[in-house]
């Protein structure tokens, strides 16, 4: 036992020495313009004073379900789309979850340039919502506003044809779009999440920012269709049988020759002093307001 329980500790402490700063620098993706690169884990000094993390170690569970549950169903065929033949199930990442908390502690809207030894492109998706009064901000729980958000994202696959799912344009009607591709991106083998709030102007404010093992590249498929569901697959997953079991591999640490983002990432790092933050005039006008009534 005693084995047992000094051995994960020597896991966590080495993960946790994975994560220091420096080492973010030297990745050939992003080099020193990468979010983790020499960054503290600190809040930017313009974001508001009553900003504070949401963890999300009560929803890790939830959340792989929910995205799960969605590419299964879109790999199986039972959306509007073709069958997918080599879709991978997600898994939960720490240094995914890690990204997403450095976006977060930025409080900009700024599509930061994220890159880690195992994932070389970390797609991400930050959403928000608002919802006004003066009452306790918790007393609507995060989970339904993680919930709304999240369903928001899966809503936009009405949105993908079977063009964008064999080759993405350059150009999306709405930029939104592209969270329901990076949901269904066959090589999206890892998340993780991280959530925050804070108050302005009677408005209490939920932002969720989910990073992604991949990114969406244009003139690339989202996934390779077939006939029979998971028949590329190594080994098919044992709950989500559309999908390939946690091990396949993507090759998601490789840099891709010529391939072209279809978000294109920022130049501009967390210390910027002139990036916009989440409660400048832009973050109302991307932030959905929830009805009170919503689950209540």
């Amino acid at each position: 036992m005693y084995i047992k329980c000094l051995t994960a500790l020597l896991l966590v402490f080495s993960f946790l020495c994975g994560l220091g700063s420096g080492s973010y620098c030297n990745l050939s993706e992003c080099g020193r313009n990468n979010l983790g690169c020499d960054n503290d884990g600190k809040f930017n000094p313009k974001c508001l004073p009553d900003t504070r993390i949401v963890p999300m170690k009560i929803h890790r569970k939830s959340l792989l379900s929910a995205f799960n549950k969605f590419r299964n169903s879109v790999a199986s065929g039972q959306k509007k789309l073709r069958p997918a033949a080599r879709m991978s199930s997600i898994s939960w990442s720490m240094e995914l979850e890690y990204m997403a908390k450095l976006t977060l502690l930025s409080c900009s809207m700024e599509n930061y340039c994220l890159s880690t030894k195992n994932f070389c492109y970390v797609g991400s998706i930050l959403d928000a919502l608002k919802y006004a009064g003066k009452m306790d901000p918790d007393e609507i729980p995060d989970y339904i506003i993680i919930t709304k958000l999240i369903n928001g994202w899966m809503d936009r696959l009405a949105d993908i044809s079977l063009g964008m799912v064999i080759s993405m344009p350059d150009k999306l009607g709405d930029i939104k779009i592209a969270n329901a591709a990076l949901l269904i991106s066959e090589a999206n083998t890892h998340v993780g999440c991280m959530g925050m709030r804070f108050t302005l102007s009677y408005f209490h404010h939920f932002v969720l920012v989910c990073a992604f093992s991949t990114d969406v590249f244009i003139n690339r498929s989202l996934y390779k269709l077939t006939a029979r569901p998971g028949s590329a697959c190594k080994r098919r997953d044992s709950t989500y049988p559309a999908l390939c079991a946690p091990g396949e591999i993507y090759h998601n640490d490789r840099h891709i020759p010529n391939g072209t983002l279809l978000r294109p990432y920022g130049k501009a790092k967390m210390q910027d002093p002139d990036q916009e933050t989440f409660n400048s005039y832009n973050f109302y006008n991307y932030g959905r307001t929830l009805n009170l009534k919503f689950n209540l």
